[in-house]
């Protein structure tokens, strides 16, 4: 498979990981749309919300940025999730974008 989100999670493609568990990953935007841009990645390979048996995925996901938020004092944020190609959908791995704001954030 040729999914860049799988390179990183197998430690085959560099990334800025933030944060990893058993089943998600977390790590830097390299294009970043605000101040604090991270990516949330699911171990498994999934290809979308639309895709069946995304829900506990994606439960899991918002686990882990709730999580995230917490341990990096993010109090105010944007979760994003692009469903297919026409939607902004680039890479066809499930992934939740998280982004912040603001000059005081140091991350």
């Amino acid at each position: 498979m040729d999914c860049i989100f799988c390179k990183i999670v197998n430690k085959e493609a560099p990334s800025e990981i933030i944060y990893e568990d058993a089943e998600a990953v977390i790590f830097k935007d390299i294009h970043p749309k605000a101040p604090v841009h991270f990516l949330v990645v699911p171990k498994q390979h999934i290809v979308s919300v639309a895709s069946d048996g995304s829900e506990r995925i994606i439960g899991n996901l918002i686990r882990v940025v709730k999580k995230i938020a917490l341990e990096k004092k993010v109090g105010d944020y944007k979760l994003v999730f692009n469903v297919g190609e026409e939607a902004g959908q680039t890479v066809p791995h499930l992934h939740l974008h998280f982004l912040a704001g603001g000059s005081e954030l140091k991350i």
